[in-house]
């Protein structure tokens, strides 16, 4: 397939800046969002020359991990722009980046930004490269062995526009570790699939603003930080409002029918979701919901890395979790919590196979989990950090009574010395007062 590409771009753009019916996309002057597998179409903003062009991958292999870290890498580029939500199509096809970027040359673009997490597999066809400073025709094959290194000659000979590819997986490293070495105008930067976002924001923040340093491999390649709290810096350096600007701004970066979760407020969203169908057959109270989501976040931290059964929450000897007193469905209300966050509509848990006892991973990174922990207008947190107690073997010592940190009236800050025990220690519980279901 050589240029033989469907343009989707329609004959009046301004038209296409809503993406079927699923909210209004919000524009800015100055940037323009392309999304593209073999077909491409402008999904935010006008076409017009010396703007800004972003080049989103949306085939087939950007569904899942991929997926969760485009969408945070986007939001941090945009972040300062006007725009405040964008729906992606559905991830699937190929992957035409000769196509988009050659739609893209003859818009006159200031800058492209291309976010991909593969290389081309669509072209086959004569193109025009930069070899040893000489230009020559080939014969291209995205199944040539020297595809990547070809495909970075052709994008070397891109002229009056700054170049920045990010690339996003093993699938995409060959390309931006050619890229890496060419010319000044390019700018390169690789982040693993299942990136953090403080790890995104440590390439990010670099390529906005062009600078080229080495981090780990090649000079001009823009990599994470090597250490997690390096990287912890450029997230915790943020101001707070700065943070949720991104984490909103990411929640409203959408592909559809998407079920990665990316950051606290998809998680969040997800959570309350399943809450409500928990609560359509029995009501809970204010108290109940909070206890429930600090059981099902302390799990997904348990669960994070290894398969483990749900029933060390609940178990007769080895459960975590001894509910209030008075409680008499909430080992069911957990265990239907847990079920339904296990759908792939939802995608927090994975179920395993298990004999006798219901097992599960969580999908989630634990950064993400650990931030929705700390909200402590949905959780049991303050004084009680079951993420970051040390995990015990003993059955009857781990088992634990949390009394309710919350009563119905939020506003309610009358505080009461309340205790629970851990390990044979007390531990302080949140300093409100506690309503007993």
């Amino acid at each position: 397939m050589t240029d033989q590409i469907i343009n989707t771009i329609p004959t009046n753009p301004a038209r296409n800046i809503s993406s079927n019916n699923r909210g209004d996309t919000t524009i800015d002057d100055d940037v323009v969002v392309i999304q593209f597998n073999e077909k491409y179409k402008i999904i935010c903003g006008i076409p017009g020359p010396d703007k800004t062009y972003y080049l989103i991958d949306r085939s087939f292999s950007i569904a899942g991990t991929n997926e969760t870290t485009a969408r945070a890498v986007l939001a941090t580029f945009l972040l300062g722009t006007d725009i405040k939500k964008i729906n992606i199509d559905t991830p699937a096809g190929s992957t035409a980046i000769i196509a988009v970027v050659k739609y893209t040359m003859t818009l006159n673009p200031h800058k492209i930004i291309l976010i991909t997490d593969g290389q081309e597999n669509c072209y086959d066809g004569v193109l025009d490269i930069l070899e040893n400073g000489e230009m020559k025709s080939i014969e291209y094959s995205c199944k040539d062995k020297l595809a990547a290194v070809h495909l970075a000659n052709w994008l070397d000979t891109l002229k009056n526009v700054k170049l920045c590819v990010l690339g996003i997986g093993k699938a995409a490293y060959p390309l931006v570790e050619v890229l890496s070495t060419r010319s000044n105008t390019i700018t390169t930067g690789y982040l693993e699939a299942k990136s953090t976002l403080s790890e995104v924001l440590s390439v990010v923040k670099v390529l906005k603003s062009e600078r080229r340093r080495d981090t780990r491999y090649t000079a001009g390649l823009v990599l994470p930080y090597t250490t997690v709290d390096d990287a912890k810096e450029e997230y915790d350096g943020m101001g707070k409002e700065e943070q949720k600007q991104l984490n909103d701004l990411i929640s409203n970066i959408r592909y559809h029918d998407g079920v990665t979760i990316a950051c606290k407020a998809d998680l969040k969203s997800v959570m309350t979701d399943a809450m409500t169908l928990v609560t359509s057959s029995i009501p809970l109270t204010y108290n109940q919901k909070i206890y429930l989501n600090t059981a099902i976040l302390f799990y997904a931290n348990e669960c994070q890395n290894e398969p483990k059964q749900a029933r060390i929450l609940t178990g007769k000897y080895n459960g975590v979790l001894v509910a209030p007193e008075g409680w008499i469905d909430w080992k069911k209300n957990i265990n239907q919590f847990i079920h339904i966050l296990s759908k792939n509509t939802l995608g927090l848990f994975e179920k395993k196979k298990s004999s006798n006892f219901p097992t599960y991973v969580c999908k989630v990174s634990n950064s993400i989990v650990k931030a929705l922990y700390e909200d402590s207008t949905f959780c049991l947190t303050s004084g009680f950090n079951v993420l970051s107690q040390p995990k015990s073997r003993k059955r009857k010592s781990r088992s634990m009574q949390i009394p309710l940190s919350k009563s119905n009236d939020e506003t309610n800050n009358d505080q009461n010395n309340v205790t629970t025990t851990m390990n044979n220690t007390t531990v302080p519980l949140p300093e409100k007062k506690c309503k007993q279901i």
